[in-house]
C-alpha cells in the first residue's frame, strides 16, 4: 500500500528503526475493572465524613477531613462500581483506562486510578480491606464457556487468579510519559503524559533508551509517523486500524536525535482533531516541516514534500474507510488484540476488558 514519495523520497531518509530508541510494551489488563479501576475523590472526603462520620470511624479511619487524610498517606477513592473507600495512597498508580479520556496531545492531569499495591504483595492495612471486600463481592461473568454465571469474589475469576501469588497484583509495568493509542479511528496521535503514568491495553507504553523522550514523542506525532502506523498497521472490520505492540519496534524512522523537539512541544500542546481537520492547521504543516528537516530535507523543497505526504496520508486513510465492511465506529476502549508477537493475555470472563 506505500505511495510513491513514501517509497521514492521518505522511505530512504528512514535509516533508523523506532526500536533503536525506545522499548515499547503493551498496557496492563486486570480482568475485573470494576475492583481495579478507580478515580480520586478525596476533595469530596469532608463532606461524606460530616454526613455519616461512623461509617469512617467504623473503617478505623481517624482522618476528619482531607487535609488529615493526605497526611496519613491516605485516598478516598470511587471504584468503577461506584463504590467508596479509604485505601493507602501508596497502593494506587496514575493510569490512562479509556481511549476517551484522550482529547488532547498532552495528558496535563490524569484523571484514572489503578489499584496496584507497591510493593506487590504488600498492600497497607487500608487497601487489605478494600481486597477482603472484593473478595465478598458478587459478579457476573461476561464472557466465555462461562458467561452468566454468577462468582462470589474477584478473586475467584480465572483472569485475576492467574496472578500469583496474589490475586490482586496486575501485569508489573514501569509507568512511563509516552502513551501511544493501539486503536486507532480518524485520529492519530500519541499522548505525552506530564507524569509517569500506566496505561490499559488499549494503548501501548514507550519506554525510551536514552534522554530523548520528547524527540521520541515528537516524531511520533508527525504526518511521517501517522503514514506508517497506516501502512504497517492491522486493518479491521469497520475501518478501524490496529497498531500490533510487536511491530512498534520495527517503524522505521531517523535519527531522532536531530529533531528541534523544543519547537514542536509547543505546537502540540492542544487539543487532537480528526485526520482532515489536522491537515488544515498552520501548526501540524510546522510541525511536518522540521521533522522533514531534521530528516534531511533541505528548505526549499520541504513545502512540496510535505504537501505531498499530506496528500499520500489522506489517500491511505481514505482507502481504508472506504475498504471498512461498515461504517467506522468509536473503537471500544481495552479491546483485547490476538496478536502473536506480544505476550498472551488470558481471556477475561467478565468482559470487563472489552
Amino acid at each position: 500500500r506505500a505511495p510513491k514519495l513514501f517509497v521514492e523520497k521518505i522511505l530512504p531518509k528512514l535509516t533508523h528503526k523506532l526500536g533503536d530508541f525506545a522499548e515499547i510494551k503493551r498496557g496492563f489488563t486486570t480482568g475485573a475493572n470494576d475492583f481495579f479501576y478507580m478515580t480520586d475523590i478525596s476533595s469530596q472526603y469532608d463532606i461524606d465524613y460530616a454526613a455519616n462520620p461512623k461509617k469512617f470511624e467504623d473503617w478505623g479511619i481517624t482522618a476528619r477531613n482531607e487535609k488529615e487524610l493526605r497526611e496519613q498517606g491516605l485516598i478516598y477513592i470511587e471504584n468503577e462500581r461506584g463504590e467508596r473507600f479509604v485505601i493507602d495512597r501508596k497502593d494506587v498508580q496514575p493510569a490512562v483506562l479509556t481511549p476517551q479520556e484522550l482529547d488532547s496531545y498532552i495528558i496535563k492531569n490524569p484523571i484514572g486510578l489503578l489499584f496496584k499495591p507497591k510493593p506487590p504483595n504488600v498492600p497497607g492495612p487500608y487497601s487489605e480491606r478494600y481486597i477482603t471486600w472484593g473478595e465478598n463481592q458478587e459478579t457476573i461473568i461476561k464472557k466465555g464457556k462461562r458467561k452468566g454465571e454468577k462468582v462470589i469474589g474477584y478473586n475467584n475469576l480465572n483472569t485475576t487468579s492467574v496472578n500469583k501469588p496474589n490475586w490482586y497484583n496486575v501485569k508489573d509495568l514501569e509507568p512511563t510519559k509516552i502513551i501511544a493509542n493501539r486503536f486507532i479511528g480518524e485520529r492519530h496521535f500519541v499522548s505525552f503524559s506530564s507524569v509517569p503514568v500506566l496505561a490499559s491495553d488499549a494503548f501501548a507504553l514507550v519506554y525510551p533508551r536514552n534522554e530523548l523522550v520528547e524527540k521520541i514523542w515528537c516524531y511520533m506525532n508527525s504526518t511521517v509517523y501517522f503514514l506508517c502506523e497506516e501502512l504497517m498497521g492491522l486493518r479491521q472490520g469497520g475501518g478501524g486500524l490496529e497498531i500490533l505492540v510487536g511491530e512498534y519496534k520495527n517503524f522505521p524512522c531517523f535519527d531522532l536525535d536531530r529533531i528541534r523537539e523544543e519547537t514542536i512541544v509547543k505546537l502540540l500542546d492542544r487539543n487532537v482533531f480528526n485526520y482532515l481537520q489536522e491537515l488544515t492547521r498552520e501548526d501540524r504543516k510546522k510541525i511536518d516541516q522540521e521533522i522533514l528537516l531534521a530528516m534531511g530535507f533541505k528548505i526549499d523543497e520541504v513545502e512540496i514534500v510535505r504537501d505531498q505526504l499530506h496528500k499520500e496520508y489522506i489517500d491511505a486513510i481514505q482507502d481504508r474507510l472506504a475498504k471498512a465492511d461498515m461504517p467506522l465506529k468509536r473503537l471500544a476502549s481495552g479491546a483485547q488484540s490476538t496478536e502473536s508477537n506480544s505476550e498472551i493475555e488470558p481471556d477475561d470472563e467478565e468482559g470487563n476488558d472489552q
